[in-house]
């Protein structure tokens, strides 16, 4: 299954940062498979579906390289809260309730949630 994802102000990469403002990206499977305007994609893969992707910013995922992985087990409660109050009510007084076991619990499913399949 191919689609097109149109028109969009489309954030590359690439070694040049490359903006397109009206750009589309040409999906085939689950791989980008080109980058150019929609009447060239779509020249290409005429029976790929378009998704109209106007007035929206196209760009890569984002990695999470930034982690405390024991507070994997604290996800949730104080969400609501200021980072100020999240982190000396809650975050603080229950860290240093955590065990080995459980730091260590909390580390591997940490881990286990950045995992992510890489292309081959």
């Amino acid at each position: 299954m191919s689609f097109i994802l149109a028109d969009a102000c489309v954030v590359t990469v690439n070694s040049a940062n490359d903006v397109h403002e009206r750009g589309s990206v040409l999906v085939r499977g689950d791989r980008i498979a080109d980058l150019g305007s929609k009447a060239e994609l779509t020249a290409k893969e005429p029976n790929a579906e378009v998704i109209d992707c106007g007035s929206n910013i196209l760009m890569p995922g984002m990695v999470n390289t930034h982690t405390h992985l024991f507070q994997t087990l604290l996800k949730g409660p104080g969400d609501d809260m200021a980072l100020k109050d999240w982190f000396t009510c809650m975050t603080g007084p229950a860290a240093v309730e955590l065990t080995a076991a459980d730091i260590h619990a909390a580390a591997m499913h940490g881990c286990v949630e950045s995992i992510r399949e890489l292309p081959p």
